[in-house]
C-alpha cells in the first residue's frame, strides 16, 4: 500500500515550496493556498520518493521532496503504471491523471553538469473529483 510522505504549497509562481502538514483538496479547482491552483490542467502534482531518490544518483545537488515543485510526494506506489486520465484516490481525494513527466531543472552530473535530465514520474492532476483535507500522519 502507497503512502503520502510529504506535503507541499507554493506561495508565488516559480518560488520554492513550503512544507505543510496537511492541505485541503478543493473540487475543480485544486490545493487552497497553492499558487497553481485553479481551473487548468495541473491543479495539483506529485512524485513518488524513490523517483527523488533515483534522481539523487546524478543530481549534484541531492534533491529533496519538494524540489521538483510537487504538492504530494508518494512512496511505495508505482507511479509509472498509470496513464492519463486515470482516476486515483489520495486520502478521501479523488484526482484524474492530466499530464505525466516534467523537465528536470536541478543541473545533474550528465554532460559536466550542463544537461536537463527529463523524467517521467512526476504526474500532474486535474479535475479535482472530490473536495478533502490530506493530512500527514506521523
Amino acid at each position: 500500500m502507497g503512502k503520502v510522505e510529504s506535503l507541499h504549497i507554493s506561495k508565488g509562481k516559480h518560488k520554492e515550496r513550503i512544507k505543510v502538514e496537511c492541505i485541503e483538496c478543493k473540487k475543480e479547482y485544486g490545493i487552497i493556498g497553492d499558487s497553481y491552483a485553479g481551473k487548468g490542467e495541473k491543479q495539483v502534482s506529485l512524485i513518488a520518493a524513490e523517483t527523488i531518490g533515483d534522481m539523487g544518483k546524478c543530481c549534484t545537488n541531492s534533491p529533496k521532496p519538494g524540489e521538483f515543485k510537487e504538492n504530494i510526494t508518494t512512496s511505495g506506489i508505482n507511479l509509472a503504471q498509470y496513464p492519463i486520465g486515470t482516476r486515483i484516490k489520495i486520502g478521501c481525494s479523488v484526482h484524474e491523471i492530466s499530464e505525466v513527466g516534467k523537465t528536470c531543472y536541478l543541473f545533474c552530473d550528465i554532460d559536466g553538469g550542463e544537461n536537463l535530465v527529463p523524467y517521467q514520474l512526476i504526474l500532474y492532476l486535474r479535475k479535482l473529483l472530490k473536495t478533502a483535507r490530506l493530512q500527514l500522519v506521523m
